[in-house]
C-alpha cells in the first residue's frame, strides 16, 4: 500500500518540485466545528545562492492571504483534506545539527468569514434561513450551502435576530443554540467546498471500519474509551412567554437525535440517574423556549462515550475524515459498533502517514451485529 500527498497553490497549480523536496511534514485538523486547520513544516539548508532569504520564506505562493489546498490518496482513496489559506510563518533557524526549519500555518477557508465584523439584523428569519443567506454570500470561496432547517414557527414578532460579529463567529452562535455544527467540507473536488450547518452528520455513509488489533489484523495503532453515564441532561423550569406573557412550563423528554448509533442510550436507559437542570433562558416565546431546552438535552448526548486513538493509514488502506460515521470492531461488545467521527488529525511525513481521530455516541452497545471487515493490501483481513 502506498500514500501520496498533494499541494495545489492559488488555488489550482501544483506545488514546484523544489518545494515538496523541502516539505519535510504536514498536518492538517478535521472536526466537525469550523475552524479547520493545517501546518506545513519545511526544512532547508540556506544556500549560497539565497543570501539574501530562505527560498520557502521568499515564496509567492507561500505568504499570509494565499490559498492552499491540500489532498491525499492512499491506495484507490483520495480525499480533499482541507482548503484554506495561510494565516502564520514561523522560521526556526538552523544549528549545528540540524538544517532551518519553516512553519507554514493557515485555516479552512471560513477564515475569509472572519476578517470583518457586521452588525446586522434579520427580522422574521429563522436561523435556518439566516444560515443560508450568510453562507451564498460567500460562494466566491466555491463554498455551496447545506443547511438543515429549523422550526419556522421559531420567528418571533417582538425580537429580531442580530449580529454583531464575524459571520464564522454569528453561524458558530446560530450552530451551538440549536445544537448543530458548523464547518467547511472541502471537496469533493479541489476548490470546491460545502458550508455544512445542521446537526452531526450521524447518518452519513459509513467509512471503512476500524479494526483493534485482532491476530495481526488490526489498523489501529491506540484505543482509549471512555464512558459518562452523568453526561446526558434533562431541562425543566419556566419561561415568561413573550407571546402570552403567563409563566409557562418548559420540560424535556428526551433526544431528538436521529441516526441512532449505541444500542443502549445512557439518557434512556437510566432516566432516575440523569442530572436535571434548570431552564435559565428568558425573552422567549414558549416554541423558543421549548426549542432551546431541546437543543440542550441533545448535545448533552453526543459525548456518552468517547474514543480517541490512532491508525495507520497505510494498515486502513483508506482515509478517514471528520465529520462522519465509522464502525469499530475487536474492543468487545460495549464499545463496538458506530461512531460518530467528530475529529481527526492527519499527521504526514516521510513514509507515514498517522491520524489521530476522536469518536462519540450517546451510549453503550451496537446496533449492528456484523461489520464490514476492511480489506488490508493482499487481501488479508
Amino acid at each position: 500500500m502506498t500514500f501520496s500527498v498533494s499541494l495545489l497553490l492559488g488555488p489550482g497549480s501544483p506545488a514546484p518540485g523544489w518545494m515538496m523536496a523541502a516539505l519535510d511534514s504536514l498536518e492538517v485538523q478535521q472536526s466537525d466545528r469550523a475552524p479547520n486547520g493545517f501546518q506545513l513544516a519545511f526544512t532547508t539548508p540556506r544556500n549560497p545562492d539565497e543570501a539574501s532569504d530562505y527560498k520557502v520564506l521568499a515564496a509567492s505562493q507561500l505568504q499570509a492571504g494565499q490559498r492552499i489546498i491540500i489532498t491525499a490518496t492512499v491506495g484507490s482513496a483520495t480525499a480533499v483534506l482541507i482548503d484554506g489559506f495561510i494565516t502564520h510563518t514561523q522560521l526556526q533557524p538552523p544549528t549545528q545539527r540540524e538544517e532551518a526549519r519553516i512553519l507554514v500555518t493557515g485555516e479552512d477557508v471560513s477564515v475569509m468569514m472572519d476578517m470583518h465584523e457586521y452588525s446586522m439584523e434579520y427580522p422574521y428569519m429563522t436561523d435556518s434561513l439566516i444560515a443560508f443567506a450568510i453562507l451564498e454570500e460567500w460562494g466566491s470561496l466555491g463554498i455551496t450551502p447545506n443547511v438543515t432547517t429549523t422550526v419556522g414557527t421559531l420567528v418571533s414578532v417582538f425580537s429580531v435576530p442580530q449580529q454583531i460579529g464575524t459571520d464564522r463567529a454569528f453561524l458558530n452562535q446560530l450552530a451551538a443554540q440549536n445544537a448543530f455544527v458548523f464547518c467547511i467540507r472541502p471537496g469533493p473536488t479541489p476548490g470546491l467546498n460545502e458550508g455544512y450547518w445542521g446537526p452531526p452528520l450521524r447518518t452519513a455513509t459509513p467509512q471503512p471500519t476500524l479494526t483493534v488489533d485482532m491476530a495481526g489484523g488490526g489498523n489501529i495503532l491506540t484505543l482509549s474509551a471512555a464512558f459518562d453515564g452523568t453526561a446526558p441532561t434533562l431541562i425543566y423550569g419556566l419561561v415568561q412567554d413573550t407571546l402570552t406573557g403567563l409563566p409557562l412550563p418548559v420540560l424535556t423528554l428526551g433526544s431528538t437525535r436521529s441516526g441512532r448509533l449505541a444500542a443502549h442510550p445512557q439518557l434512556m436507559d437510566t432516566l432516575s440517574f440523569q442530572p436535571m437542570r434548570l431552564f435559565n433562558h428568558q425573552g422567549l416565546n414558549i416554541l423558543q423556549a421549548e426549542a432551546r431546552a431541546q437543543a440542550i438535552v441533545d448535545a448533552s448526548t453526543d459525548q456518552v462515550v468517547t474514543l480517541t486513538g490512532k491508525l495507520d493509514a497505510l494498515r486502513y488502506g483508506s482515509i478517514l475524515t471528520a465529520p462522519g460515521v465509522v464502525g469499530l470492531r475487536g474492543a468487545g461488545d460495549s464499545f463496538d459498533g458506530y461512531y460518530y467521527v467528530q475529529k481527526v488529525t492527519h499527521s504526514v511525513s516521510r513514509g507515514a502517514y498517522i491520524q489521530e481521530f476522536a469518536l462519540t455516541r450517546e451510549g453503550l452497545g451496537s446496533t449492528v451485529s456484523t461489520l464490514p471487515v476492511q480489506q488490508r493490501a493482499g487481501g488479508q483481513a
